[in-house]
């Protein structure tokens, strides 16, 4: 089966997203873990400095929209939380500012990416709404090769079986093609 029939089989119906939601990228299977069960965290409350995507007192957010200076761009072939119903800040784009309220408790963010947003401490799981994985962009932008499309097909695998585990119904979903992935056709893809 060639990428685009893969993509094909893999991705059943058309989503239409919302410009309500927000993004938020995790790094690894163990981070996706740990923001399945208690949620997305600012450093200061996970006891770190300045580590993964979020800052001090800030959890770091973005919405879908492609522009120039896009986070979405730079963090397209991370996993993403989708999150609703929740309060942002708007990042402002202005360097001048940049430094002095980076990492205080004063909600007037600044950022280097256009489109971010920021939210205070902490998003519990039940704002989330689905999770993305740009899956078509991955197979059809990238140059991969058969071991790589098997890699990021077992790392989707990891991320359906851990929403499981948690027993979270969660729709997977693809920014890059506008389509739910078929959680039930992965699975039947991966070889034990």
């Amino acid at each position: 089966m060639n990428k685009n029939e893969l993509i094909n089989y893999l991705e059943d119906k058309k989503i239409v997203i919302s410009n309500r939601w927000y993004f938020h990228a995790t790094t690894n299977v163990n981070s996706f873990n740990d923001i399945l069960h208690d949620g997305i965290k600012a450093n200061i409350l996970l006891g770190r400095k300045g580590q993964g995507y979020n800052g001090k007192y800030y959890i770091s957010l973005f919405k879908y929209r492609y522009v120039s200076n896009s986070l979405l761009k730079y963090i397209s072939g991370c996993p993403k939380i989708v999150v609703k119903n929740i309060f942002a800040f708007y990042a402002d784009n202005d360097k001048q500012y940049r430094d002095i309220y980076n990492n205080t408790l004063i909600p007037f963010r600044t950022s280097c990416w256009d489109g971010e947003y920021q939210k205070f401490l902490k998003v519990s799981p039940n704002k989330f709404c689905a999770i993305e994985f740009s899956l078509s962009y991955l197979l059809k932008e990238k140059v991969i090769n058969d071991e790589d499309i098997n890699q990021k097909l077992d790392y989707l695998n990891k991320i359906i079986m851990s929403m499981e585990g948690f027993e979270r119904e969660l729709p997977l979903i693809d920014l890059s093609s506008k389509r739910e992935i078929n959680k039930s056709k992965v699975k039947s893809l991966i070889i034990k």
